[in-house]
């Protein structure tokens, strides 16, 4: 039988990723954004060695290649993935860095899928991470974008994270920045997770959009 719900959820995604412009940020800007590993022991883990993560939707950044080269069991997921020829087709610049010698590799590893209903089994990754992804696009939808955050906790280890963002920042609308009040209020009452909102960093009138500066949502799901 016919799931409608599933199927109305699907074509609500479809929507917003097809309206959206393709893109892909430079991975050491996404290192930098997420900190899975930071410098002077200001990272979550030592290494990315052996650290099973999930990019979602990851668009054409080479994040997850750069993930693979510094030994990390590493997956990106996108919508667009099921033709990566129409994905560069679609994108808003010409992917860089390691993306596209990656893809063709690593084919296996860049998985087409929702992130409202990720392809794998729960409790499978050390760490998951989106970026103009769950914030910025499908946060036009409150439910949805919390539905996809749920499916991001469901697929973490107990101990592991889920970096999300830009939260409250970037070029967001005004309905996404009330969604995104929405879901930090939902997730501050639970107790399976610990969420830790760090807000943006206040940038110089003019500059260009800096990542390092973008505010960032990490949740810890407790064991």
């Amino acid at each position: 039988m016919v799931n409608v719900e599933t199927m109305e959820i699907s074509h609500r995604i479809y929507s917003l990723a097809s309206e959206c412009p393709v893109s892909g940020n430079d991975s050491n800007g996404l290192m930098e954004f997420h900190s899975l590993v930071g410098v002077n022991g200001r990272g979550l883990w030592e290494s990315y060695k052996d650290k099973k993560v999930l990019d979602v939707c990851a668009g054409v950044s080479d994040f997850t290649a750069k993930l693979l080269l510094l030994g990390a069991d590493a997956y990106a997921l996108d919508y667009g993935y099921a033709d990566i020829e129409k994905l560069l087709i679609r994108a808003k610049y010409p992917p860089t860095g390691l993306f596209p010698s990656s893809v063709v590799k690593n084919r296996e590893r860049y998985v087409q899928g929702s992130a409202h209903s990720l392809p794998f089994p729960s409790e499978t990754f050390d760490g998951v991470t989106s970026y103009y992804g769950v914030f910025g696009v499908l946060d036009d939808d409150v439910d949805l974008a919390y539905t996809c955050i749920n499916e991001g906790i469901r697929i973490l280890k107990p101990g592991g994270a889920l970096s999300i963002g830009p939260l409250m920042s970037g070029d967001i609308t005004k309905r996404q920045a009330e969604s995104e009040e929405i879901i930090l209020s939902r997730l501050e009452k639970r107790k399976d997770i610990t969420a830790i909102a760090l807000g943006p960093i206040q940038k110089p009138l003019f500059a260009f959009q800096d990542i390092s500066r973008m505010g960032k949502l990490t949740i810890i799901k407790n064991d």
